[in-house]
């Protein structure tokens, strides 16, 4: 007997403006179990300047009130790869904190390295609902 898996997936805009930001971006629901993510990316819609004009987004479990940091999602990206226009980097998922419980929030700490500017940032989430 075989078993169909059925994944969401979820694209959201993030306003990223100002350094050091923490963005609450999606509530998993209540009822229904946590979710796992199996896939998760961003992308900007500029191409920024130069080595050292950059920002990172890191992938981050913001718990149930979506203020904190309660675990890394996924490790930052961004610094190694500079960021090109409608170009996603995917995020490398941790393997025990990829899976966020019903209830808590999934967003990003958005961290600027020296002046980049950000335009529109899009972050994507491929998800299994339930335990």
């Amino acid at each position: 007997m075989s078993m169909d898996l059925i994944i969401s997936t979820a694209t959201i805009p993030a306003d990223l403006g100002g350094n050091d930001k923490k963005v609450a971006l999606f509530k998993v629901p209540s009822g229904y179990g946590g979710v796992t993510l199996v896939d998760a990316w961003a992308h900007n819609s500029a191409t920024l300047a130069g080595a050292g004009t950059t920002f990172t987004l890191t992938l981050i479990n913001m718990g149930t009130t979506g203020t904190a940091s309660s675990g890394t999602i996924g490790a930052a990206i961004g610094s190694a790869t500079q960021w090109t226009a409608y170009t996603p980097q995917a995020w490398t998922l941790d393997g025990t904190e990829k899976y966020v419980d019903a209830g808590e929030y999934i967003g990003v700490h958005y961290h600027e390295l020296n002046s980049a500017n950000n335009t529109i940032v899009q972050v994507g989430i491929a998800y299994l609902v339930g335990n």
